[in-house]
């Protein structure tokens, strides 16, 4: 018996940091994020095509360049995104291993960070300037045009939730708390969601005011209904940036890592937290009854407005 404890002891090993656990998993991503980004071109074709069926579209012929362009990025956009979240939150999970914490919740990171990254995938698209004003046939559009009104709500409602977790933290701390450094993640967490949904309400301007400059027939509609999956991806970032730092920020902060907090707290959260996934979740059933398109269809192509001088 005590040889054999003897021989456990000399092969035990020493203890390591639960977040090494994590370092086989990034290294995967990082292989699968190699490969997929290499054959990114043949993903593009892949999904012009899907895109051109899906939603009644001939084959765009000269427009092909831009289309595929403009695919291109926003798949791009996807992947990095998805992979920088599934980075972050790994480590995050294997620092919770030993104690209370968020734990498998950081892996709503992963969704998260793929939608801001597909929204953030057509800043080079949008930003690109052409040599002339959108056409003239076209009245002057809406966001509600391209997308339906229950996401444009949506979005509404969920940017202005990160204000509600910076008012409840800074409340917190300003009484004083023994979570100083978790009511500060939290206030960083929702100022930095407040960033990301001002830079995509500017990206959602330029979006609907950009000209995208086409040559075949069948360039119009082409170009709109990429510009309406531009808005819906940008519109949906809005959404989802929100829900995060209104929702979940605070959710995580009252319920597992903020002290010292008034007891009105608790309902004012979880009412939050109830509007924060009611909205989301209603524009996410919206985009996705939409997904031909057909709104957009309907109120820009179907409805050209009158001829402008």
């Amino acid at each position: 018996m005590g040889s054999n404890a003897s021989l456990a002891q000399d092969f035990s090993t020493p203890e390591l940091p639960s977040w090494l656990l994590a370092v086989p998993f990034l290294i995967a991503a990082v292989v699968v994020g190699v490969v997929v980004w290499r054959r990114r071109d043949a993903w593009a074709a892949r999904e012009i095509q899907a895109f051109g069926m899906a939603k009644g579209l001939p084959d765009p012929g000269e427009d092909l360049g831009w289309v595929t362009d403009r695919i291109r990025a926003r798949l791009s956009g996807r992947l990095v995104g998805a992979i920088a979240g599934f980075v972050v939150s790994v480590p995050l999970i294997g620092m919770s291993v030993n104690r209370a914490g968020m734990g498998g919740w950081w892996l709503l990171l992963i969704p998260l960070y793929a939608v801001l990254g597909t929204a953030f995938g057509h800043l080079r698209p949008v930003t690109q300037k052409s040599d002339r004003p959108r056409v003239a046939a076209l009245r002057e559009r809406r966001v509600g045009d391209y997308v339906t009104q229950v996401e444009v709500w949506s979005a509404v409602i969920c940017s202005v939730l990160p204000v509600a977790t910076l008012v409840l933290a800074g409340l917190v701390w300003a009484r004083g708390t023994s979570a100083v450094s978790a009511v500060v993640l939290s206030l960083v967490l929702a100022g930095v969601s407040l960033v990301v949904i001002v830079v995509l309400a500017v990206l959602t301007r330029r979006a609907l005011a950009q000209n995208i400059q086409t040559h075949g027939a069948s360039g119009l509609a082409w170009a709109e209904l990429l510009r309406a999956q531009m808005l819906r991806d940008l519109v949906g970032g809005v959404s989802t940036a929100g829900a995060f730092g209104g929702g979940f920020v605070l959710f995580w902060g009252v319920v597992v890592t903020w002290r010292d907090y008034p007891d009105w707290y608790l309902p004012v959260t979880f009412g939050l937290v109830v509007l924060a996934a009611a909205a989301l979740l209603a524009g996410l059933i919206a985009a996705g009854a939409d997904t031909n398109l057909r709104w957009a269809r309907d109120h820009t192509l179907g409805d050209p407005g009158p001829v402008g001088p």
